[in-house]
């Protein structure tokens, strides 16, 4: 006896398929529901069409993100104010970080790069300070490392 399809895991499959660029063969494989449930829910239902409407909406929103983000700079170089300025700057911070969450840092050698400028800087600088950077630099360190492990 075929064991009934749970409404959560057909849900899923419905959310797969309308969401994302899969087919009907890849939600099958992803959910383990067989392609020809999957293709009489998709037809009683009308995934097809609503895969669609959702496709068009997010290109919408898109469309009109970037809208307002040319009004908020447009309106930020004439006003000079502010507000209107920070407004632009927090979308554009928003999306440095989401774009930085999504790139592989090499963190470790980032830091190492780092030590390693600041070093070279103080010994052209100011030699005294750079003795005391080489004489710290296990402590500097260990406290990077404790803070940030807790981060």
């Amino acid at each position: 006896m075929v064991k009934p399809i749970s409404f959560e895991h057909r849900e899923r499959a419905e959310k797969l398929y309308i969401h994302s660029d899969l087919t009907l063969d890849e939600v099958a494989a992803e959910t383990g529901i067989s392609v020809q449930s999957l293709k009489r829910w998709s037809s009683t239902e009308d995934w097809f069409a609503r895969r669609k409407d959702y496709q068009r909406k997010l290109a919408e929103i898109e469309e009109k993100t970037i809208d307002l983000k040319l009004t908020m700079i447009r309106e930020g170089i004439s006003s000079k104010d502010p507000q209107v300025v920070h407004a632009g700057n927090a979308i554009k911070i928003k999306e440095y970080i989401n774009k930085m969450q999504q790139v592989q840092v090499d963190r470790p050698r980032l830091f190492l790069e780092a030590m390693q400028f600041t070093a070279a800087v103080l010994r052209e600088i100011d030699p005294e300070a750079f003795r005391g950077f080489a004489r710290n630099f296990d402590l500097i360190i260990n406290r990077f490392k404790n803070e940030h492990a807790q981060a």
